[in-house]
C-alpha cells in the first residue's frame, strides 16, 4: 500500500522529534558550538529529510540510519560549501595585508554598495558566502558559466566605479 505524502511527512515528523537532541548534538560537535550554524544545519536536514520522503524505509531502526545518513549529507555538502569559499578579490593595494576574511568581505561591500544595484549586490553576496556559481545559476535560473561572467562584470564594474587598476 502507497503512503500518502502526508502520512510520511508526519512520520518524518515523529522521527525527527525522537532524534531532535541526537541531531542538535552532532551539529554542535561538526560547528564548534556555532549556534546559529546549528540552527541552519538542523532546518537544512529537516527540509532535506522531507524532499527525500520517498526513500524513508520500513522500520524504526532503518528509519534511524536514514536520518542520520541524511544528517551527514547535508553536513557534509555544508562543509564543503565552507571549504569552497571563495578568496575574496583584492581591489585596493593595502601596505598591511592582515585583515581578516570578515573585514575584506565587508570591505567589498562597502565599495559594491556604491557601484552596484541591488540584484549585483546580492549576487555578489552569496559568492562571498561560498555558494558557487553552479548554485546562484540555478538559484537564478541562468548557467554557471553565466554567473562566472556577470560575476566579472560586477568586479569589473566595481573597479571602474572606483577607479582601481589592476595589474
Amino acid at each position: 500500500m502507497q503512503k500518502t505524502r502526508r502520512e510520511k511527512i508526519d512520520q518524518i515528523d515523529t522521527l525527527l522529534l525522537k532524534h531532535r537532541e541526537r541531531l542538535v548534538s552532532l551539529c554542535i560537535k561538526k560547528t564548534h558550538g556555532d549556534i546559529d550554524e546549528v540552527r541552519d544545519l538542523v532546518q537544512d536536514i529537516m527540509l532535506h529529510a522531507c524532499q527525500r520522503r520517498d526513500e524513508l524505509p520500513d522500520g524504526e531502526s532503518r528509519r534511524e540510519r536514514w536520518l542520520f545518513s541524511v544528517a551527514r549529507s547535508v553536513m557534509f555538502r555544508h562543509r564543503q560549501r565552507k571549504l569552497r569559499r571563495p578568496s575574496l578579490i583584492k581591489l585596493r593595494d593595502d601596505p598591511v595585508d592582515d585583515t581578516s576574511d570578515e573585514q575584506a568581505a565587508s570591505d567589498l561591500m562597502d565599495l559594491a554598495r556604491e557601484a552596484l544595484d541591488d540584484s549585483e549586490i546580492r549576487v555578489l553576496q552569496l559568492r562571498i558566502e561560498g555558494y558557487t556559481y553552479d548554485e546562484i545559476g540555478a538559484a537564478k535560473g541562468v548557467s554557471g558559466a553565466t554567473m562566472r561572467k556577470q560575476m566579472e562584470r560586477i568586479i569589473d564594474k566595481i573597479r571602474k566605479y572606483h577607479n582601481i587598476k589592476t595589474d
